[in-house]
């Protein structure tokens, strides 16, 4: 049950801002259990989530074709991550994104970004594809690096949902392939996943329907109040986790 009501909210999120389903879902369901079952048993309700919500935009690939670039380095970055949580611990890169967070937060907060935001440039959309496929490898948690990139290159809200689920929805698919090729699939996870997806679609449409009373400025605060609520939890994680090895390959 506690499982359903995790799903269900995470997804209400989700939902309702265009993202947050595997970055409040994963540390919940970790809570009392592995990591690894956390990030599996949320492997098919992502991808439904990610695949609802592209698909009720209008005109996704318009809002995606000018960013395409971050899917692949997305899938390198991925790779790379998944590695990672496979064989280290992946505490100094929680680390490492509170920081960048709050350095973000500061400069935005400062208005010293209004002045130096040359538009998007494609190193920019490279670079920030692999960033976020690092970090949904290894914390589950890209979400803080694109929401940086569309707060700073003032994305819309269509597009830049049609953004972050294009990106999650690469990832997910890449772990997912990543995970199986290593033999490392818990299918009885993967089932209870299955379950698990009907739940997340209705959460995404009651999400949706909240999210109607959103508009553009309340948006991008809630995006600001979403990074500072993600450092601060990362700050939290950390002085209350012994800096301990973590191979959950063994």
């Amino acid at each position: 049950m506690s499982e359903i009501v995790i799903i269900f909210s995470a997804a209400l999120l989700h939902g309702a801002l265009g993202l947050g389903f595997p970055m409040t879902s994963t540390p919940l369901l970790a809570w009392n259990g592995s990591l690894m079952r956390a990030i599996q048993l949320t492997l098919i309700p992502t991808l439904g989530v990610n695949i609802l919500m592209i698909a009720r935009q209008s005109a996704p690939w318009r809002a995606l074709r000018p960013l395409i670039k971050i899917l692949p380095a997305m899938i390198a970055g991925t790779l790379i991550g998944s590695f990672f949580i496979i064989y280290f611990n992946p505490e100094l890169f929680r680390i490492l994104l509170a920081m960048v967070i709050l350095l973000f937060l500061w400069l935005d907060y400062r208005n010293h970004l209004n002045h130096v935001n040359p538009g998007i440039q494609p190193r920019g959309i490279i670079v920030t594809g692999l960033i976020t496929g690092v970090l949904v490898g290894t914390v589950n948690a890209g979400v803080p690096a694109l929401i940086i990139f569309a707060l700073y290159n003032r994305l819309s809200r269509e597009q830049s949902i049609v953004l972050f689920n294009s990106c999650f929805l690469t990832a997910k698919l890449t772990q997912l392939a990543l995970f199986g090729s290593l033999n490392i699939l818990n299918y009885e996870w993967q089932r209870q996943g299955i379950i698990l997806l009907a739940v997340s679609i209705a959460g995404v449409l009651a999400g949706q329907w909240l999210g109607k009373y959103l508009n553009q400025a309340r948006w991008r605060a809630a995006m600001r109040w979403v990074l500072l609520a993600i450092a601060i939890s990362l700050l939290y994680r950390l002085f209350n986790t012994p800096m301990m090895g973590m191979n959950i390959a063994n």
